[in-house]
């Protein structure tokens, strides 16, 4: 059971020993500080917020911890769908490419994590499957149930530019290039 308070700086969520002021980004296990990476704080406090509410679907583009976090969180027989994994071809650490799963929730609960890579997605699917997905998308664009990230615009005349921004770590938006 969870209580809900709102404070000038926010609300905050006790849980059993926890409680986690959303403003200020903090979990506390009864008086003390627990420090958790940002993303996985991230995590709980959508689950936190969402009190009660079974999660039967979620996406995964991080994997580690934070994908650990995310398949425990699923109800019995949820789905997981991991299609980033950190940007695994410039990835050097091996365990951050890891997720680490309880047999438990495989197995008892009937979780089901699966991967998804959009060029074999491209190559495999039906010409109609791929325009059945983009109208679908553009609907929930416009919509405004999804958004679409603005990338950084670069003249096509700097393509190398854009091309050595999308490699840089913590780029700020997928560079866009633009025709004109």
């Amino acid at each position: 059971m969870q209580a809900v308070s709102e404070s000038k700086s926010g609300f905050v969520y006790s849980f059993g020993p926890f409680r986690l002021e959303s403003a200020n980004q903090l979990l506390f296990l009864n008086d003390r500080v627990i420090s958790i990476p940002p993303r996985a704080l991230s995590v709980l406090q959508l689950l936190v917020e969402y009190g009660g509410d079974l999660v039967t679907k979620a996406l995964d583009c991080v994997s580690g911890e934070v994908g650990a976090a995310v398949s425990r969180a699923l109800a019995p027989g949820g789905e997981m769908i991991v299609y980033g994994a950190l940007s695994t071809h410039r990835q050097t650490d091996p365990n951050m490419l890891n997720i680490p799963l309880f047999a438990r929730s495989v197995i008892y609960e009937t979780k089901v994590v699966r991967g998804f890579w959009r060029p074999r997605w491209f190559a495999t699917a039906t010409p109609e499957d791929v325009r059945s997905a983009l109208h679908e998308v553009i609907a929930l664009v416009t919509k405004e149930v999804m958004t679409i990230p603005e990338g950084q615009p670069f003249p096509v005349e700097q393509v190398a530019e854009a091309a050595r921004l999308a490699e840089a770590p913590a780029h700020g938006g997928k560079p866009t290039l633009t025709f004109r």
